[in-house]
């Protein structure tokens, strides 16, 4: 368990990381690891993020990440899916 000041030195660190989102659809066949929401990654790039989403959620095909899509923090917003009634709103899992 992580204590407050490594807590806070985190957070600190999180404000000079972009944000990435890999959203999930219906997942209706299982082959995705959730059925809509979202997973969060802080990372420096999208490459970064990717290598680190794949750590998590290796690829079930070859160079496919195992995911409906990714976005950006700007790309999210803008599409409306971190509204509460969305059903891609949900965070699964933060990763950083």
């Amino acid at each position: 368990m992580q204590s407050e000041t490594n807590r806070e030195e985190i957070l600190e660190e999180d404000k000079y990381l972009s944000r990435f989102y890999y959203t999930f659809g219906s997942n209706s066949l299982g082959q995705q690891p959730f059925s809509f929401g979202h997973v969060l990654i802080y990372a420096r790039s999208q490459l970064q993020a990717h290598i680190k989403f794949r750590e998590h959620f290796p690829d079930r095909s070859p160079r496919c990440l195992n995911c409906a899509r990714y976005y950006t923090e700007w790309e999210m917003k803008r599409t409306g899916m971190l509204n509460p009634d969305s059903p891609w709103s949900k965070c699964h899992q933060v990763i950083r």
